[in-house]
């Protein structure tokens, strides 16, 4: 029996799924481990297995499509079963009975008087009140037998007549007042001597000489586009969902950036010692970026306003440290989050770390380990970028830009100059929140840890090795 299966729930948090691709069509066979889509949540990138078998009758959401949880999906059965059951049909609504109708109006037919003015019989007397009331008697319907104009109808038609008679209104002169205007005195008449004008100078326009036109040939003129030369991609799934938190963000934070540099030279050796230690210490695979996060991590649990979040004008902050970290991924920009990471030594840090970069790269993350974050950082050093400025991940009010090592000059305090490694911090904070001098504060704090980084610091700054 055709089987309804419906967008599963990903995560407590998450509402609808967007799908990004369909790996089956209608009439493919499939097995519940068979993956049929690509989805995204706002959170993360994943596929989806069938989780049943049979065959494929409908898919009900097109690439692009926004598919509530629960919500149906796909169709799954035994081929050439019927889906009339996904369009009902729409019941016919009876019409309303007919409101009986009412008998016919009864007319009474009134019989026309047997004369018609004008051609009934009058009387002497009528004729001669007509007259001499200038009245034309036709004008009278008679009351007497067989319709004869008696002399009181005649005199009932003269009063009727005299009332309707229209009044002429007696017309209204109006005479036209003339005011005389009042006598004006003109002074004396002053000749003033002939003035005499100056023939305009004519000044002759200068010589604009135009050059002549050169007509292009004909393989120099562009032409229209060719649509093989270009391709589209649409915004949509997480590209979509971080274009839309990035406008968000810089509407919502008042948002600028310190940036600062630390030597180098401390975090480089203690890295070198790592990775030349032995296997079985289990440190090889610790890298500048684990050591670079880790500090910032021991820094910022010192700046309250910095581990925070602000939502509806109300600032949190945050005792533990739970640190995003920004994964550049296939499907696009993650920020997993290393939670109570300021509770963790540097060993058990650049374990968890790695370990939950890996999932959001694979895109088999849960979606729950992709929000929650009170403090972010990413970095861009190995693409050899010198400086950048982050966009806070909303609501946070700080993130941590790491650039590349690279060398700067120096001057020493002997007087010569020099070249020295140095890696760069850009720090972007929300202005509502965090004053200048407090993010400058931190910067100085985050190059001082790097700058005299070694074992015994990390050490003694960690719950554990």
């Amino acid at each position: 029996m055709a089987e309804v299966v419906v967008m599963p729930q990903m995560g407590n948090t998450v509402e609808s799924c967007v799908v990004t691709t369909w790996h089956v069509q209608v009439g493919d066979r499939v097995e519940p481990s068979t993956i049929v889509a690509d989805i995204e949540t706002d959170k993360a990138a994943m596929v989806l297995p069938a989780g049943v078998s049979g065959t494929i009758l409908a898919l009900l959401a097109k690439p692009g499509d926004e598919v509530a949880v629960r919500a149906p999906f796909f169709v799954i059965g035994e081929a050439g079963e019927s889906l009339d059951f996904l369009n009902p049909p729409t019941p016919v609504e009876e019409p309303a009975p007919l409101a009986p109708l009412a008998p016919p109006a009864v007319v009474y037919d009134t019989p026309a008087p047997a004369f018609m003015p004008g051609s009934a019989p009058t009387s002497p007397r009528a004729r001669r009140l007509a007259a001499k009331a200038g009245f034309d008697i036709s004008r009278v319907v008679g009351s007497g037998p067989g319709g004869r104009v008696t002399a009181s109808d005649v005199e009932a038609a003269i009063a009727q007549a005299a009332v309707m008679a229209p009044v002429e209104p007696t017309p209204v002169v109006y005479a036209p007042v003339v005011e005389r205007p009042p006598v004006v005195e003109l002074p004396p008449v002053v000749e003033l001597p002939p003035v005499v004008v100056e023939p305009p100078v004519v000044v002759a326009p200068p010589v604009v000489v135009v050059p002549p036109v050169v007509e292009l040939p004909p393989s120099v003129i562009p032409s229209a586009v060719d649509p093989n030369e270009y391709f589209d991609t649409p915004l949509i799934g997480i590209r979509q969902i971080v274009a839309d938190r990035m406008r968000a963000s810089l509407a919502a934070h008042a948002q600028f950036t310190l940036t600062s540099s630390a030597p180098a030279g401390a975090l480089m050796t203690l890295r070198d010692r790592f990775k030349a230690s032995d296997d079985s210490w289990g440190v090889n695979h610790v890298t500048i970026g684990d050591l670079v996060a880790y500090a910032a991590v021991k820094t910022v649990v010192h700046f309250p306003l910095l581990n925070a979040t602000i939502e509806n004008e109300v600032v949190r902050s945050y005792r533990d440290v739970h640190l995003g970290l920004a994964v550049d991924t296939d499907r696009g920009l993650l920020v997993p989050t290393l939670r109570s990471a300021s509770k963790l030594g540097w060993r058990q840090f650049s374990t968890e770390a790695k370990h939950l970069m890996a999932q959001a790269k694979s895109g088999n993350i849960e979606p729950d380990l992709l929000g929650g974050a009170t403090f972010t950082v990413t970095n861009l050093g190995a693409f050899g970028i010198e400086t950048f400025t982050p966009i806070l991940n909303s609501p946070q009010t700080a993130i941590l830009g790491v650039s590349a090592i690279r060398p700067f000059p120096i001057l020493h305090s002997n007087g010569t100059v020099g070249v020295e490694q140095r890696i760069t911090f850009s720090l972007t904070v929300d202005h509502a929140v965090v004053d200048g001098a407090e993010a400058a504060r931190f910067l100085q704090a985050l190059v001082n840890y790097v700058t005299a980084i070694d074992l015994p610091v990390i050490a003694e700054s960690g719950s554990h090795g």
